[in-house]
């Protein structure tokens, strides 16, 4: 694998990195963490642009590129939607008083619901490029977005956000079961 490849996947692993110190960060309210957050979001998607534009060595058939693109683009809607643009995620991090727990709407489906759009994006972007290192780094990244989503709710969000022991308890973690289901048909 060429360096250029290697320290492109280690950028977007780094993206992650800085997004950890943000959390950890936050739990300590230090002023400026944003910084950490606006960091590892644009490192990771210069990694994922860079991937894309690399290589293009996926011998793939002109039908699964039709398909990946409604998949890409709805992956890249939901993600965005998840973790910027749904209202009421603003009070997470940017509440005066401190953090407040959203579970409404698509955190009512599952406590992290920005994984699935994560992954059709960069996996079906991967297609769309033909690029055979967005696939490979794609699943490496995936991976490390379950395993910081894991420590998100295991560590970070039990100590920064208030009753999300609760949350946890009647919210499922990625799997969305049937009264998940209910609960963000009728808050969405």
């Amino acid at each position: 694998m060429p360096s250029a490849a290697r320290n492109i996947i280690a950028m977007g692993v780094a993206g992650y990195l800085l997004l950890l110190i943000y959390d950890l960060a936050s739990l300590r309210k230090l002023p400026y963490r944003f910084l950490f957050s606006l960091l590892g979001y644009s490192m990771q998607a210069y990694a994922i642009v860079s991937a894309a534009l690399f290589e293009q060595q996926l011998a793939v058939s002109k039908y699964l590129w039709l398909l990946a693109w409604p998949l890409m683009l709805a992956g890249l809607s939901w993600l965005l939607y998840c973790l910027f643009l749904y209202p009421p995620l603003r009070r997470t991090y940017r509440d005066k008083k401190g953090p407040a727990l959203t579970t409404e709407g698509p955190y009512a489906l599952s406590r992290h619901p920005g994984v699935y759009g994560y992954t059709f994006f960069v996996l079906s972007l991967a297609v769309i490029s033909r690029s055979q290192l967005l696939l490979s780094a794609g699943c490496l990244w995936s991976v490390i977005n379950l395993i910081y989503v894991f420590l998100q709710d295991r560590f970070i969000f039990m100590a920064l956000l208030e009753g999300y022991e609760q949350y946890r308890r009647n919210t499922p973690m990625l799997i969305p079961n049937l009264q998940s289901i209910k609960r963000f048909w009728a808050t969405k």
